[in-house]
């Protein structure tokens, strides 16, 4: 009975008999919209075709093969699939040396190389068909489906066999299927036939946008989402204790009209597993919402094809070393190109040697999808272990990416000229006594309510009332401070008398010490000179902190404050003339005389210059040795920008007309020309304008130089306020907020200026499965 029974054979699709050919021999009538979908899926799959080795792996089919594909992971396949370019050379296999031709990927549109395998495969059956295939699953598909075909011989024939077979022709519309589907273009069947299905997910999607847009209200305006307790129905009416903004805004929409909310609100307390308001969905949609506004920019610095890092590390409140990360790079905007340094990521960090700061740096670039091939300079502050010329992480990242280019903070070059002039020793002693004196009164409300009523009784003309305290890190920042102590000077030396005879013992001590440093002459004429001289420099600080200065602007900028403090010395004599005025007349309104110190002969560590005028002491002891140093030091300190701004300015058009024809590259000569007959007060002064004036492709080259020297960074305030923004919402009460969420919060609150809707924060949450349909 046996012999009758015979199982069918399964049949190999690379062993096939006449039952596959009279499967082919079957009317054809759908073989021109085959090729049709075949050639459109190819097309942009050969347009993305890549020119660099280092990618290639990204989407060679190769890769996939044995795993089981996303349909996010399909869709990037059939979309950004890896083809080799025309001068890619095919690996030579067999005794007869054949090898793949490209010319087949254009013959057969759905064909694909992998290079991992060195082999072919047909993208559409490889994603969308079965492992066995025919009637009852008998037949097994093999090379070109699961494996690589490999065999160059017989491919023109196999590939031609493979166009006809009926699971191909079935992969090829799934396939076409499958990306209208995902890119919206028409509606998944199984959401046409269940009308009911569709408006469920829509009220769904309603009820989730309210809530994600409360969070997003929430971020902007960085206030804490959660109270004591957060937990119980949202709506009840009475509540003893604080349950934290996001659910009172939530009541407050309801409040407003929104009744859809409303309706789902009300159902919360029979099923709380679908409320989607609890602390774990807050944390996931304020990471989405981060997402999007972090791919926004990372297309746009890629799309740039230019960019710059800027980075730096603060502690925060919870002791972790958050290593700060933003971004410089040039967008195109209806009105012309502008610069933007965009916040990327908050970092924790271990490592802060310079290999583990550039470990981190660029494992955090490659996460966020950064295309470090366009990398083209750093900034740093001047942090051994940023700037070290061997060890530090600019060199580490130099040494992988040679264009890179470091340029150091030219605030805190600024900062360190200051630092340094500052080193005299009245100068020092006196920002000394002015900080102990502001200490003295902040720290008690007493001593601040006694100076209030000093001011109050001298009817002093300046409307401060307090003390400003000194900026312990930016010394340009101590101007406001200083400025503040000078206009309440007399009022802080007869508070300090009264706190002399109506303090307590410490404070009368502590009061008398430091009312004697404060009538010294030496003290009065420093502060007025401090406060000159940072006046002047003020200016360029706050220019610095600008997003859109480029280097030629901010060492032009250097220059000139050089320049104004040069016409200074020049003239010292009479400038310091005006500055011992103003220090005569504020030490007669305490009934003091500024005089010349006590004079030895034997003293090595103080000014002893015998001269008959008070004026002309402290002129040759204190203002001029002052200006001096503060004049080295801005040399010494831009010394390094200006030598990398010589390399590059000479493309900027105001300096390239004054260079001869033997100075200039041939590829630059038509770009002079251009700006030859134009008035001065017309020639672009900055690289961000000359950007503006030219025309790409006109002069490619020259476009290409003025991006990349505009996009070079100069200062890194932006990282500097990301810390203002890390102190604000990682605080106090709020020290154990995660990364994930915190990140979040901060590009909520950073970028203001991004829009966000809550519908692409519903589309990213709705890829994972939930219990309710999105």
């Amino acid at each position: 009975m046996d012999k009758w029974i015979v199982k069918k054979p399964k049949l190999d699709v690379e062993n096939r008999d006449q039952h596959d050919r009279d499967h082919n021999n079957e009317p054809n009538y759908e073989k021109s919209k085959i090729n049709e979908i075949s050639s459109g899926l190819n097309e942009s799959a050969l347009s993305t075709s890549t020119q660099i080795h280092s990618q290639t792996y990204d989407y060679d089919i190769g890769v996939f093969v044995g795993k089981t594909c996303t349909n996010d992971e399909k869709y990037k396949i059939l979309k950004n699939r890896w083809i080799p370019n025309e001068f890619y050379k095919f690996p030579i296999s067999g005794t007869r040396k054949l090898k793949f031709q490209r010319n087949w990927l254009l013959e057969f549109p759905w064909l694909s190389y992998s290079e991992k395998l060195d082999g072919a495969f047909c993208v559409f059956c490889f994603l969308f068909c079965s492992k066995e295939v025919g009637k009852g699953s008998h037949i097994s598909t093999k090379s070109l489906v699961v494996t690589p075909f490999c065999r160059w011989k017989d491919a023109k024939e196999q590939f031609r066999y493979h166009t006809n077979v009926e699971y191909h022709k079935t992969s090829c519309i799934v396939a076409q299927n499958f990306i209208d589907v995902h890119e919206k273009k028409i509606v998944d069947i199984s959401l046409q036939l269940n009308t009911a299905r569709l408006a469920t997910i829509e009220q769904n999607r309603k009820i989730l946008s309210s809530i994600v847009e409360t969070i997003i209200l929430i971020g902007r305006q960085e206030i804490a989402l959660r109270g004591h307790r957060d937990s119980g129905p949202i709506l009840s009416k009475v509540s003893n204790h604080n349950d934290g903004n996001f659910r009172a805004l939530l009541r407050f929409r309801v409040d407003s009209g929104d009744n859809t909310l409303n309706d789902h609100l009300l159902r919360m307390p029979s099923n709380r597993s679908t409320s989607y308001t609890s602390p774990k969905i807050q944390n996931e949609l304020i990471e989405i919402c981060g997402k999007v506004i972090l791919n926004k920019i990372v297309s746009k610095c890629n799309e740039a094809e230019c960019f710059s890092l800027l980075a730096d590390e603060t502690t925060d409140i919870s002791g972790i070393e958050q290593f700060s990360l933003c971004v410089r790079y040039i967008e195109k905007t209806n009105s012309g190109s502008i610069l933007k340094e965009d916040f990327l990521s908050f970092v924790p960090v271990n490592d802060v040697t310079g290999k583990g700061l550039m470990c981190t740096l660029l494992e955090t670039c490659q996460n966020l999808k950064l295309n470090l091939k366009y990398l083209v300079g750093q900034g740093y502050d001047g942090v051994a272990a940023m700037s070290g010329e061997f060890q530090g992480c600019a060199a580490k990242v130099m040494e992988k990416y040679p264009q890179a280019l470091y340029v150091h903070c030219a605030s805190h070059s600024l900062n360190l000229v200051v630092s340094d002039a500052c080193n005299i020793p009245i100068i020092r002693n006196s920002l000394g006594s002015i900080k102990e004196t502001i200490n003295f009164f902040r720290i008690s409300a007493q001593r601040q309510s006694i100076l209030k009523d000093v001011i109050h009784q001298l009817e002093c003309e300046t409307k401060k009332r307090r003390l400003m305290k000194l900026c312990e890190t930016r010394w340009i920042e101590r101007l406001d401070a200083v400025i503040t102590f000078k206009e309440l000077f007399v009022p802080i030396f007869f508070a300090l008398e009264k706190i002399q005879m109506d303090g307590n013992r410490e404070a009368s001590k502590k009061a008398f010490t430091l009312q004697q440093a404060l009538k010294n002459g030496n003290f009065i004429l420093a502060m007025v000179v401090i406060q000159e001289i940072f006046s002047m420099a003020h200016p360029l600080s706050i220019y610095l902190q600008k997003v859109n200065v480029d280097l030629a602007s901010a060492m032009e900028t250097a220059d000139n404050l050089s320049t104004l403090i040069k016409e200074m010395r020049s003239n010292v004599e009479s400038k310091f003339h005006d500055l011992f005025s103003t220090a005569e007349h504020l030490a007669k309104e305490i009934g003091e005389d500024i005089k010349i110190p006590r004079v030895t002969h034997f003293q090595q560590h103080r000014a002893n210059y015998e001269l008959t005028s008070a004026e002309n002491y402290y002129r040759v002891s204190v203002f001029i040795p002052f200006i001096d140093h503060f004049i080295s030091q801005l040399e010494i300190r831009f010394t390094k920008h200006k030598n990398t701004l010589s390399i590059i300015q000479n493309f900027i058009p105001n300096k390239l007309i004054q260079l001869s024809e033997n100075e200039i590259e041939t590829k630059v000569l038509l770009w002079k020309q251009r700006w030859i007959a134009a008035a001065e007060d017309k020639l672009p002064c900055t690289f961000i304008d000359a950007i503006n004036c030219c025309d790409e492709l006109l002069f490619p080259k020259v476009y290409q130089y003025l991006k990349i020297a505009a996009t070079l960074p100069v200062t890194v305030a932006s990282v500097e306020r990301s810390f203002s923004t890390l102190k604000r919402l990682k605080s106090y009460l709020r020290n154990s907020t995660g990364e994930n969420r915190l990140n979040g919060l901060a590009h909520l609150s950073i970028h203001r200026e991004i829009p966000i809707k809550s519908s692409e924060v519903v589309d990213i949450f709705s890829e994972k499965n939930r219990k309710l349909m999105f």
